[in-house]
């Protein structure tokens, strides 16, 4: 953004698009530090787009629910709760991301080794709810057309002028995401929290 923002005030037009995640709205179990980042990112994307606004920039943020990728593959495990998650990671169904993890399998497993973490317990619910997730989860391409989308409309929006001063869009991608970021629009803090551990843990 510092790199292109130069060049766009100097053009008075232009649209920044920054790939969020629905974890950029709602903060989800075991995921405290990538959720972190998303929700930064929101808010520098929110805030800048105040700061823009005048010469005529927009900014988008897309916000994929679970996406079909190598996300899991790429998983670093903390040295903490190595012993849980390197065991759900290893096992079938987190390499193939297609079936539903079995937790009277690995139960015995996982439960020898509580001890490396606190939070053994909620990492290993969430896990088994992600995997699964996987299994009808849209493919990238379709983060790459909602991108598209939004940069034609964000163009359209330009050429409106003075008739239309919304310089600031977000894009939800996957049933997932518009689902979740429906609840987060109409649920109180409360609602939202326990709506959450409910569909998650």
């Amino acid at each position: 953004m510092q790199q292109v923002l130069p060049i766009m005030r100097n053009q008075r037009n232009g649209t920044i698009v920054n790939i969020s995640s629905i974890s950029g709205q709602i903060g989800f179990p075991a995921s405290s530090v990538y959720v972190s980042t998303k929700f930064a990112l929101e808010g520098l994307s929110e805030s800048l787009a105040y700061e823009i606004e005048p010469y005529g920039i927009s900014i988008v943020l897309i916000e994929p629910g679970v996406i079909n990728t190598d996300f899991v593959k790429n998983i670093i495990i903390p040295g903490n709760t190595r012993s849980i998650s390197s065991y759900l990671l290893s096992s079938p169904a987190a390499s193939s991301c297609f079936s539903t993890i079995d937790s009277t399998k690995y139960s015995g497993n996982l439960r020898s080794h509580r001890e490396t973490t606190e939070y053994a317990n909620v990492v290993e619910r969430f896990l088994s709810h992600y995997y699964p997730a996987m299994r009808n989860a849209p493919e990238p391409k379709e983060v790459a057309k909602v991108i598209l989308e939004s940069i034609e409309s964000s163009v359209v929006s330009a050429k409106q002028g003075a008739n239309n001063s919304n310089n600031f869009f977000r894009y939800p991608v996957g049933e997932d995401a518009k689902f979740y970021a429906d609840a987060k629009r109409k649920m109180s803090d409360s609602e939202l929290h326990s709506f959450v551990a409910k569909r998650i843990l």
